[in-house]
């Protein structure tokens, strides 16, 4: 895989990234706080979030279950994601500024710093990589605009420390609302929240990757391919 293709998947995978996308497989603590099972299949929403410098972000994305996923960010950045038998992960990320799309895997993603985890792509909050502790918070649950939360603080204690408050909502298996926590714990600041969720029926062409004008560059190396 040549570098400069490497260093495009790194750029635009960073582009659709809302949160950490390195993860754990989850345990039952995690699941007890935010379930999933219990999320309709065909879930479509509209978010907004902060990057990692601050900057204010639009997210939209169609869940067709754990196997389709579209993420639309900013209208500039189309990832299409379907997850193949055995976990792995085909990806299709459109820069429409560039002009171009790249074709990517995890392994791809993988070797320019980047796991992508099912669960954080369609669900939001990935299981972090390192040590951490989840505990419900004495907040009473809340009605937001994407519906009804519980509150939790999910502290991540390596590689660095972070503490986020979750207001998660196991009716759509989404957190509506993550708020980082500083030093002090005394500020919280939003860092993503859901602005509307709905259930909805995917046309047949929605998660059907198409292209007529644009270049596209296969980042997988000859060994990931499986096509």
């Amino acid at each position: 895989m040549r570098p400069v293709y490497l260093a495009g998947v790194a750029a635009m995978f960073c582009a659709m990234q809302a949160m950490s996308l390195r993860a754990d497989d989850p345990s039952s603590v995690w699941e007890a706080a935010f379930p999933i099972a219990t999320a309709p299949t065909h879930v479509h929403f509209h978010a907004r979030y902060l990057d990692g410098r601050g900057a204010p972000h639009t997210l939209e994305v169609w869940r067709d279950g754990e196997q389709r996923l579209k993420r639309k960010s900013d209208a500039a950045i189309d990832l299409y994601a379907e997850q193949k038998a055995g976990g792995e992960i085909d990806f299709h990320i459109v820069d429409h500024l560039r002009g171009i799309v790249l074709r990517a895997n995890r392994a791809a993603l993988y070797r320019v710093g980047h796991f992508s985890g099912w669960l954080g792509l369609a669900h939001v909050l990935d299981v972090p990589h390192g040590a951490y502790t989840v505990a419900a918070l004495a907040a009473p649950p809340e009605m937001k605009s994407g519906g009804r939360c519980h509150w939790y603080r999910l502290e991540v204690t390596v590689p660095a420390r972070k503490v986020s408050d979750v207001c998660w909502s196991a009716t759509w298996g989404l957190p509506v609302e993550i708020k980082a926590v500083d030093a002090n714990r005394t500020t919280a600041t939003v860092q993503f929240s859901v602005d509307a969720v709905e259930v909805f029926q995917p046309p047949d062409d929605l998660f059907a990757f198409q292209n007529d004008k644009f270049v596209i560059i296969d980042a997988r190396s000859p060994d990931d391919l499986s096509d």
